[in-house]
């Protein structure tokens, strides 16, 4: 009966999740598609360069606080405390160094234009540093629901100002005001929905604990994501914006299908993973049930894509936008092995093995670099 139970809550859970990526993706192409006729792939790849930067950092920023308290069998407030202090702080430093360093970037890539980009585009970390917290409480109470009407709002404002300022010949700066709104509202709607608000009365071991538990999930994520972002930098490097553009869009395209497939189950699997081991229930079981539940969506869905993609692409967004077409459709190829690899960290931290997390995306991050810079040139 428990693990009925169990697998109906998870169920529900993905199924919002699910719900709420499906609406926010919705309106994301729709906007997508306007920007994508409005601005240029200049402007894409300029702003390609400073988020994959920004993106890395964050979850530096973040200290895997989120990851730390959903495994946590109850919350208590002074572990809240502890946990927001030190992401923000993190979030703070992060900030500060790449408003700073904003010069250096533009030097390093050529593009003059990157600086006040990066340097707008640098409070996103602490801003979502001081989210962390706020994710891990919605999460480990199983409030997906609340998660997707945040991610849906957000997508909405933030799309609507982007719009607005990409017709009114703003440029660039639409896809900046993007980011910033999108990242600001996030975290407004957090606070309202859980209305949790920080105080000073927090151990300094919990802190210190804290961080050393989530540096190998931090780690793990900036390795992760790094296989994607650390090919942005490489084309940006020796490509330059234009064709990075190409590819951002091409990427951008896939992580729509990643929002509405994929992350709804893995966002599902971090919090009910741990939950069943609590319970006394088999975790290799509980695992491979994942996965081949994942496989049965994911694997279809993305096969799909690619064989439409070369027609699909430019029919929407423009013939300009062929080149990305292409692209998509054999990154779409990625689905094929994104059920056996997407969910492999959630049962590990789920295990409490934040080493062999860290590992395995080194392992994976390393072979992306040398891939990149093998092929790029």
């Amino acid at each position: 009966a428990r693990a009925m139970s169990s697998a109906k809550r998870m169920a529900g859970s993905v199924a919002w999740g699910a719900g709420g990526a499906a609406g926010q993706a919705l309106f994301q192409l729709l906007v997508f598609i306007a920007l994508a006729r409005t601005l240029s792939p200049q402007a894409f790849g300029v702003v390609a360069i400073a988020t994959a930067v920004i993106d890395l950092l964050n979850f530096i920023g973040r200290g895997g606080i989120t990851e730390v308290l959903v495994q946590r069998r109850t919350l208590d407030p002074r572990a809240m405390n502890a946990g927001f202090f030190a992401s923000l702080a993190g979030g703070l430093v992060l900030t500060v160094t790449l408003i700073l360093a904003a010069p250096l970037f533009a030097q390093l890539f050529d593009t003059p234009e990157l600086q006040p980009v990066m340097a707008a585009l640098a409070p996103i970390c602490l801003l979502y540093a001081a989210g962390a917290v706020y994710e891990g409480v919605l999460r480990h109470g199983y409030q997906f629901k609340q998660l997707a009407l945040r991610n849906t709002t957000a997508t909405v404002v933030s799309g609507v100002i982007a719009l607005a300022l990409a017709l009114t010949g703003w440029g660039v700066w639409a896809l900046v005001a993007q980011r910033l709104v999108g990242t600001v509202w996030s975290l407004a709607a957090m606070v309202v929905t859980t209305r949790w608000w920080p105080r000073l009365d927090f151990d300094p071991r919990e802190l210190v604990t804290q961080l050393r538990q989530g540096s190998a999930v931090a780690l793990s994520s900036v390795l992760g994501a790094g296989n994607q972002r650390i090919v942005d930098l490489v084309v940006g490097y020796f490509l330059g914006p234009v064709l990075l553009g190409y590819l951002r869009i091409a990427w951008r395209m896939l992580d729509l299908l990643y929002e509405i497939v994929v992350r709804p189950i893995a966002n599902v699997s971090l919090t009910a993973l741990p939950k069943a081991r609590y319970a006394g229930r088999g975790l290799e079981a509980e695992y491979l049930a994942l996965i081949r539940y994942a496989a049965v969506i994911i694997v279809p869905m993305f096969l799909g894509l690619s064989v439409v993609a070369t027609e699909l692409v430019p029919l929407i967004f423009g013939e300009q936008w062929r080149t990305s077409a292409h692209l998509l459709s054999v990154l779409c190829f990625i689905g094929l092995f994104t059920p056996l690899t997407y969910f492999r960290s959630s049962a590990l931290i789920a295990q409490g093995a934040y080493r062999h997390v860290l590992l395995v995306n080194l392992g994976d991050f390393v072979l992306a670099v040398l891939c990149a810079l093998a092929f790029t040139p």
